[in-house]
């Protein structure tokens, strides 16, 4: 195996409800943080601090491509 597929990625990103396609909650934000491992083909998720309208919220993921809207690929998780 080759040094560059024994990688995990790490990334933290934050959310904001204005950022959502078509649109979503506008006071909803929180945080993500993603962890890759191209060698196992596993992400790994962690929400953290997800509110809307200051009231915790649970989270979940969805594959598309930017700007886009498709189902969701994870079920629902409330940070811990």
């Amino acid at each position: 195996m080759s040094a560059s597929s024994d990688r995990v990625y790490v990334q933290q990103i934050v959310l904001n409800g204005k950022n959502e396609k078509p649109h979503g909650e506008l006071d909803a934000s929180g945080t993500i943080t993603l962890c890759l491992d191209k060698s196992r083909g596993v992400i790994a998720f962690n929400f953290d601090e997800l509110t809307v309208n200051g009231q915790p919220t649970a989270g979940h993921i969805r594959r598309a491509l930017a700007g886009s809207r498709a189902p969701s690929c994870s079920r629902s998780v409330r940070p811990a």
